[in-house]
């Protein structure tokens, strides 16, 4: 089976790099039977670069191209690691390359956000696809504001509504507008859950976390 993975920034590029959980990683997909193609983040590195080219008044295109190219550096990272094939290559390309072995790639397009290659490659190839955040479950409006519920099942009207329409460099949000859009229109099933239900899933034990279709 193949799946797609959104490997969020946030799961494993803290205040430093989370070693740790990528050597748990390898052994977790040694043990998987299914195909992976991971698609990381850039975390809070790349926020930092966005931040700082505001503050240098360099244009917001610039900040997605820098954002973007930490993704790269972040996916180069994990494909030495995994001992497997890096790529960066547009997603119809990929899904070309992908055949039985897991394979990892960054962000492509400046702006795009690693969410819509993702959901991309998920789309073509007709997979599931899975998103790693820092947090458990996609929620009612931010988390981090009082009141905020999890959500465990919708469908992707209600997920368009609480992503918006738009999307800034260094932006939290559970999904990128048009990772959700292309999703929405492909019918693909999302799994949306934090670095310990992913581990969890990889292990086939039961998980938490939010399911969109």
């Amino acid at each position: 089976m193949k799946i797609v993975v959104s490997l969020g920034g946030s799961a494993f590029v803290k205040n430093e790099i989370d070693v740790e959980f990528l050597k748990e990683l390898k052994q977790l997909l040694e043990k998987n039977t299914n195909n992976f193609c991971i698609i990381t983040g850039g975390g809070k590195i790349a926020r930092y670069y966005s931040e700082a080219g505001r503050k240098l008044g360099i244009t917001e295109n610039e900040q997605h191209t820098l954002g973007r190219d930490v993704t790269l550096i972040n996916a180069q990272l994990l494909a030495y690691h995994l001992n497997t094939e890096y790529y960066y290559d547009s997603p119809s390309n990929i899904t070309r390359k992908w055949k039985k072995q897991t394979i990892i790639t960054g962000g492509y397009t400046p702006g795009w956000n690693t969410d819509v290659g993702a959901s991309m490659i998920a789309s073509i190839t007709n997979s599931t696809m899975i998103n790693i955040t820092n947090v458990p479950y996609v929620y009612d409006k931010d988390p981090k504001l009082p009141g905020a519920k999890p959500i465990k099942k919708m469908g992707w009207e209600r997920m368009k509504q609480i992503v918006g329409l738009t999307f800034t460099p260094g932006q939290n949000s559970p999904l990128h507008p048009i990772a959700v859009k292309t999703c929405a229109e492909n019918k693909i099933t999302l799994l949306v859950m934090n670095v310990k239900n992913f581990k969890k899933y990889l292990k086939n034990e039961k998980w938490e976390g939010t399911i969109i279709s």
